[in-house]
């Protein structure tokens, strides 16, 4: 066989045996419950370990590298009640899809009115 050839097939069979490897993970969307908007730096905790991660843009998130077993998630963003979901299933060699919705919490205000006055020192 040539160089190439062996190199091409070397190639292959790690590609093959990565794609067995494949890690489990937790992903799924961040959105708000009231207009289903994503919420962007929104964050997610699997509660008693250092694992989370923190929404994109879309309001997705991906935590990955987790150990098969049952977790407890925690789902934060400034100005929205926190969520913790229980005993999510996370499984070998598969993805756990888990999308939420937060709620805005307490009073919301339309406008905010700030004034001030400059003194003359």
């Amino acid at each position: 066989m040539t160089k190439f050839l062996q190199l091409f097939i070397l190639v292959i069979l790690i590609s093959l045996i990565c794609g067995l490897a494949k890690a489990q993970s937790i992903q799924g969307k961040i959105t708000d419950a009231a207009n289903s908007d994503a919420l962007v730096g929104a964050v997610v905790k699997i509660v008693n370990t250092n694992l989370g991660a923190v929404s994109d843009l879309d309001g997705t998130y991906q935590i990955s590298d987790i150990k098969p077993g049952n977790y407890d998630l925690e789902f934060s963003y400034i100005g929205y009640k926190s969520r913790i979901i229980k005993s999510v299933i996370v499984t070998a060699k598969e993805v756990s899809r888990l999308d939420i919705t937060l709620s805005v919490e307490g009073v919301v205000t339309e406008e905010i009115k700030v004034e001030a006055t400059q003194s003359l020192a």
